[in-house]
């Protein structure tokens, strides 16, 4: 992504800035799904019980976990990727 010079030394504004969503390791993986359908977002944090991120759930790995493997321009084609999603 091209920026005008001056716009890589400004802080990103607040209103662009997209808020991760929280889930928990037990949470159902259709209900991840749909927080993050609702929020817009690709990216959750994952929290324990005492409110510590333990990791962080993609979209495309929930996605994957439900239709299969996806293959995509940043993997190489006989890549395998092993999958927790929404585990710690």
């Amino acid at each position: 992504m091209a920026l005008p010079e001056r716009a890589a030394r400004e802080p990103i504004p607040v209103t662009v800035v997209r808020s991760l969503g929280n889930m928990g390791p037990g949470d159902a993986l259709d209900d991840c799904l749909e927080r993050m359908q609702q929020t817009g977002s690709h990216l959750a944090r994952v929290l324990d019980a005492d409110g510590v991120t333990r990791g962080i759930l993609f979209l495309e790995d929930v996605l994957e976990v439900l239709v299969g493997e996806i293959h995509d321009a940043t993997q190489a084609r006989d890549s395998r990727r092993r999958h927790t999603v929404a585990e710690v």
